[in-house]
């Protein structure tokens, strides 16, 4: 569970540290100002075993979406100038289609 935390807070630490790249802030401008409250470790240990997976299923999703960016990024330019002729290919089943675990059918509005 100790490894857990210390991944958590690593990664909670990156995240930081891009934020502070991105907008310029630097920690010495507010760090020893402000008090920063820990709370106990049984919370912090609960917080990692409850935020862990969460923070871990971000990050697959954003390798995922990085993925799935190169993708398009390499095929569209193909599909678009015609170098790439997917007129002779099948379509999918309907049951192909990612539904994101609601119902396949369409839903009324």
């Amino acid at each position: 569970m100790a490894s857990d935390l210390v991944a958590v807070e690593n990664r909670l630490w990156a995240t930081a540290d891009q934020l502070w790249a991105n907008i310029g802030l630097k920690p010495s401008e507010f760090l020893g100002k402000e008090l920063v409250l820990q709370p106990p470790a049984a919370v912090q240990d609960q917080f990692a075993v409850v935020a862990g997976p969460m923070l871990q299923l971000a990050e697959n999703q954003g390798i995922k979406n990085d993925v799935l960016r190169t993708t398009r990024g390499l095929l569209l330019p193909k599909l678009v100038s015609g170098e790439l002729d997917v007129s002779a290919m099948p379509k999918p089943a309907k049951s192909w289609y990612w539904t994101g675990g609601r119902s396949s059918r369409p839903r009324r509005r």
